[in-house]
């Protein structure tokens, strides 16, 4: 089958055996999902950590069984990462996206141990990466309701959330030098980032938040601010170390160095980018709905402080 009319790039179904149980609207939802985003390489659905079907235009044989092995070890690390992140009281990991110079794996939780997962090239522009995150998501919004489950808006790609009122106050708590906070200031929002921690070889080196701001009060019901700084300064040391984990993990499939990750949970995410010099950003947000605004003002720091001379 082709992607779209007078496509040169033909799609191969591939299924792990003739008895896989692959739910009935599966086929029909991969398909639309490479149609919305054709910077997709592969899609694969998991169960079980086990992969049941997909959809593959990889040339080759080798980078596809490369993909699956990611798969199958994405599927299996999601249940580590998932407990893991617990202790933030910001409930189940729900999207995972790692991304790379060489490529970027998207993998989309369905419901504990279903997975959608995809992978798009290095050639793709940033814009397409999102649009086959997008698609994804729209592929497990489908399942989960065939499965008579909510959306859980992963991504916030169809919910962005009311508009924050002009009179919401936002305040700041900081660490670390005026200087190294400077560029991090302006990037804490409340529609968005709210908060960002710079390391260099795991050491926290400035921090700031806006997590005592009157609108953000309705997410500290399972955790105070000064819980969830003690919480995200361990996760900020640990993801270094993550990060080093997942690039092993993706190397063969991706290539290249990771410079993004993104831990999409139930109530907000976790964003960790990588910096010149071994320094690296972790930010998070509480909002659900602004898990992308958020991940675009992550870009946008990164960027920043990457190309300003240190």
């Amino acid at each position: 089958m082709s992607t779209s009319p007078g496509s040169d790039l033909t799609w191969r179904v591939e299924t792990a055996d003739e008895h896989a149980e692959v739910p009935a609207a599966l086929p029909a939802r991969l398909r639309d999902a490479v149609t919305a985003a054709p910077g997709l390489d592969c899609v694969g659905f998991f169960d079980q950590d086990d992969f049941v079907y997909g959809l593959n235009r990889l040339s080759g044989a080798g980078r596809w069984e490369a993909l699956l092995r990611l798969g199958v070890h994405l599927a299996v690390a999601w249940r580590g990462l998932d407990r893991d992140l617990q202790p933030l009281r910001t409930g189940r990991l729900i999207r995972t996206v790692l991304d790379a110079e060489a490529g970027a794996v998207f993998c989309e939780t369905v419901r504990p141990g279903r997975h959608v997962i995809g992978t798009v090239a290095s050639a793709t522009s940033a814009a397409d990466r999102e649009r086959a995150d997008a698609a994804l998501t729209t592929v497990v919004d489908h399942l989960r309701t065939a499965d008579r489950l909510p959306t859980q808006n992963p991504g916030a790609f169809t919910d962005e959330g009311p508009e924050i009122p002009s009179t919401a106050e936002r305040v700041l708590h900081t660490t670390g030098p005026s200087d190294l906070l400077a560029p991090l200031l302006p990037a804490i929002r409340l529609d968005g980032l709210h908060a960002i921690a710079y390391y260099t070889r795991g050491t926290q080196l400035a921090t700031a938040d806006c997590f005592d701001s009157p609108h953000l009060a309705q997410f500290h019901h399972l955790a105070t601010p000064t819980d969830r700084r003690a919480l995200y300064t361990t996760l900020g040391h640990d993801l270094a170390a993550l990060a080093t984990h997942l690039n092993q993990a993706t190397a063969e499939a991706l290539g290249g160095p990771l410079h993004r990750i993104v831990l999409d949970v139930q109530q907000g995410a976790i964003y960790y980018r990588r910096l010149p010099r071994q320094h690296y950003l972790v930010g998070l947000t509480l909002d659900q709905t602004q898990v992308r605004q958020a991940d675009h003002q992550m870009h946008a720091l990164a960027h920043h402080l990457s190309t300003t001379p240190a």
